[in-house]
C-alpha cells in the first residue's frame, strides 16, 4: 500500500510543509487494491492473516503450500491463531495450489499476480526457490510488468542478488519490494539492496509488538499441554 499510494512522496512533502495538490496526477496513478491478485507463498497462520488482510480490501487471494490441501478438512489451520484472526477453515483462497517441485511453484506464479507475499519458513528446499526465472514468469504474466514482492519470511528464500538485478531493470518482473529481511543481517551499509529502487527495508521487525512475548509463552502453553501424544502447533519441519 505505501508503494501504490507512493507514501515517501507525501511523507517528503509534509517535511517541507508543502500541500502539494499539484501531485494528484501521482495519486490517480495508484492502482485500486479491489481485484489485485495476492499470492501468499506458505500457508500457515501468518499466511492466513496475510489472506484475511487481503480479502478486506477485495483482493483475489491465491494461496501456495508444500503438501496438497484437497479437502475442506485439509484446508483447516493447525497452527496457533487467535479468534477473529486469520483464515481457520481455509476458505479465503480463491485456488490452491502445491507442490515442491519448479513447475508446481511456476504455475503458482503465472497466475497474474500482483502482489507476492512470502510467509514460508526456511528449508534446504525454499533455499533460493526465487530467482531470475520466476521473476519473468511473473512478468509474462502480469499487464504491469511484474508483481511487488513482500517477504516476511527469511531472506534466503529469494535470490538476492538477482532480487537487485530485477529492481533495477524495467520489466524484470518484479515492479518493487518490501523486505522485512536480508541476507546476512544486519544488512551491510554497502549492500546494493539499500539502493536498489522502490526497495523497502525493515530491521526483521514486522512481527513485534507489545503483546508479542505474551504470544510466545501462549504457544509455549499450549505446547506443553500437548504433551507428547499429539503434534505442537507451529511446528516446523525443514527437512
Amino acid at each position: 500500500m505505501a508503494y501504490e499510494k507512493k507514501y515517501s512522496l507525501w511523507a517528503e512533502k509534509h517535511q517541507q510543509r508543502e500541500w502539494a495538490s499539484s501531485e494528484w496526477g501521482t495519486a490517480l496513478k495508484s492502482r485500486d487494491m479491489l481485484g489485485q491478485r495476492v499470492g501468499i507463498l506458505g500457508y500457515g497462520s501468518i499466511g492466513r492473516q496475510v489472506g484475511r488482510g487481503a480479502k478486506a480490501f477485495g483482493m483475489e487471494v491465491f494461496a501456495f503450500t508444500s503438501k496438497p490441501r484437497d479437502t475442506p478438512e485439509s484446508r483447516k489451520a493447525q497452527e496457533y491463531y487467535l479468534d477473529g484472526t486469520g483464515d481457520p477453515d481455509g476458505t479465503i483462497p480463491l485456488q490452491w495450489f502445491s507442490g515442491t517441485d519448479k513447475q508446481s511453484l511456476h504455475g503458482f506464479l503465472s497466475q497474474r499476480l500482483d502482489l507476492l507475499v512470502l510467509t514460508m519458513p526456511s528449508t534446504p528446499k525454499s533455499r533460493h526457490l526465487l530467482g531470475k526465472e520466476e521473476f519473468a514468469i511473473l512478468a509474462q504474466h502480469s499487464p504491469t510488468g511484474g508483481a511487488f514482492l513482500s517477504n516476511i519470511a527469511r531472506a534466503d528464500i529469494v535470490k538476492q542478488d538477482e532480487l537487485v538485478e530485477a529492481l533495477d531493470a524495467h520489466g524484470s518482473g518484479i515492479i518493487g519490494a518490501a523486505l522485512d529481511t536480508a541476507d546476512p543481517e544486519p544488512l551491510p551499509k554497502e549492500s546494493p539492496l539499500w539502493d536498489a529502487p522502490n526497495c523497502f527495508i525493515t530491521p526483521h521487525m514486522s512481527s513485534l509488538h507489545n503483546r508479542f512475548v505474551d504470544r510466545v509463552f501462549e504457544i509455549m502453553g499450549s505446547n506443553i499441554e500437548r504433551g507428547f501424544d499429539k503434534p505442537f502447533i507451529n511446528e516446523i519441519h525443514r527437512s
